[in-house]
């Protein structure tokens, strides 16, 4: 049985034109919804596709033992700034999962870290800004550990994306290089 957030004394609503994640039961035990590469042995690893400007309407749980963990999957095929924003009921871990190869797409190069992440407070809006390669990526919200989750807490994640570019090597005449964008160097 879940136990309430005490701290959950707000309301997130969804959006116009918000996408639901229609996940059973808050992704507990398991989640075969989006878990990522938590999804339970056996399945392949299930992502919820975001694109550049979509907004997810979820839930999600922490039981003591067990936390859902939703991870939602971009892919471009030009570098990306991207900002992942997080709105929730709950007091949440949002982030980049943190990857060997990133853009690979592939759960063996994952880091088991988030970079960036930041941690959200109950009833509040925090983000993480990130400019990435092409490829595969994948944004990660789950409770954190301090608080117990009653399914049914609510978020939203909205992803934003900018055109970037790269550091790259700028060498000077002077001598010496520093690692800086092109338009900069």
């Amino acid at each position: 049985e879940y136990q309430l957030d005490i701290n959950m004394a707000c309301c997130v609503n969804c959006p116009r034109g918000g996408t639901f994640e229609n996940e059973s039961n808050c992704g507990l035990p398991s989640d075969t919804t989006n878990g990522g590469c938590n999804t339970p042995p056996g399945m392949p690893p299930q992502f919820s596709r975001i694109g550049c400007g979509m907004t997810y309407c979820s839930t999600a749980a922490f039981d003591g033992g067990t936390r859902d963990t939703d991870w939602y999957e971009v892919r471009v095929t030009t570098p990306t700034q991207f900002t992942w924003t997080v709105t929730s009921d709950f007091a949440a871990q949002i982030g980049l999962v943190a990857m060997n190869n990133p853009g690979s797409g592939n759960c063996a190069d994952m880091t088991f870290q988030l970079n960036p992440n930041a941690q959200v407070p109950s009833c509040s809006t925090g983000s993480v800004t990130v400019c990435l390669p092409p490829g595969k990526h994948w944004f990660f919200v789950a409770p954190n550990y301090s608080d117990l989750v009653n399914c049914g807490a609510r978020y939203t994640a909205t992803l934003t994306c900018a055109t970037c570019t790269l550091p790259e090597a700028c060498c000077f005449a002077t001598g010496g290089c520093q690692d800086m964008t092109s338009p900069a160097c």
